[in-house]
């Protein structure tokens, strides 16, 4: 069974090609140039040899969120996805199924939200994932499409793990924010679990949110973690200093969405607190 990954030089996607193959899939991995228009036929036939497709397909919404960078961001979720279903629905034999990242920032930062809550009316990533989330569900009825609510990803290799070891490796333990800001997690390991299972799964489709059942906020998160530090230091940076260096960008680090996987507890999928 050949899956086909977008997005899969990033720190998740490379986690999800090497998950599959040592469960025994194929892989087909796409790039940026595969969709180009003048590759559209090349992108049709690596897509007509996949049983599935998983669209992991964004530029980084860590940094400074200028005009240019929140066009980036936009644009690199809508546009590869928009191709990506256009291509697929052209297919006369379609993969089976669609599995469609997307990310909690759906939701307020206000409230407890389970799959079924309404998206955020005024932040730009609910607005980011609003319509990512849309160019996926045209895909053809006859692919079972499913969407993962990725919450904050966690793993020695890559996302905002390395980056707060470092600073521990330099003596301070930062804290965004007032630090109560809610910090959904979810181990990288669990995270492959559930691709792997959605994959295999038949019955399962919809929206699903890839968290941890057991929340914490900011200042819980790394206090787990300074206590297997040299860290001395505190360092707060409220909401106010951050803001001039990385305008909207600092709601990431400073706001956060209280989510629920009441949807994985639904399909039975285990979470494993994994350290």
């Amino acid at each position: 069974m050949k899956i086909a990954i977008t997005g899969a030089s990033g720190f998740i996607g490379t986690h999800v090609a090497e998950s599959l193959r040592s469960n025994g899939y194929e892989t087909e991995l796409l790039h940026q140039s595969d969709f180009t228009d003048e590759n559209t036929e090349a992108l049709r036939r690596k897509l007509s040899q996949c049983s599935g497709v998983i669209n992991l397909a964004g530029a980084t919404i860590a940094g400074r969120w200028s005009k240019k960078n929140k066009k980036r961001i936009y644009d690199s979720r809508i546009d590869t996805t928009r191709k990506l279903v256009d291509t697929i629905n052209s297919l006369e034999v379609k993969p089976k199924v669609l599995i469609n990242a997307s990310a909690i920032g759906f939701y307020p930062s206000k409230g407890v939200h389970d799959e079924s809550a309404s998206a955020d009316p005024v932040s730009f990533l609910s607005h980011v994932t609003q319509d990512w989330e849309a160019q996926a569900r045209r895909v053809s009825e006859s692919v079972r499409l499913v969407i993962l609510r990725f919450g904050i990803v966690l793993g020695a290799d890559g996302g905002i793990v390395p980056t707060i070891l470092k600073s521990f490796s330099k003596g301070l333990w930062v804290i965004f924010g007032n630090g109560k800001q809610p910090f959904c997690w979810i181990h990288i390991d669990d995270l492959m679990d559930i691709i792997l299972k959605m994959l295999s799964d038949s019955s399962l489709d919809g929206v699903f949110n890839c968290v941890s059942p057991e929340v914490s906020d900011m200042i819980g998160f790394t206090e787990n973690m300074v206590e297997c530090s040299d860290s001395i230091i505190c360092l707060k940076l409220p909401a106010l200093f951050l803001k001039p260096f990385l305008l909207g960008g600092a709601d990431l680090l400073t706001k956060g969405q209280h989510a629920i996987p009441n949807g994985c507890k639904r399909s039975v999928i285990s979470f494993i607190i994994r350290g």
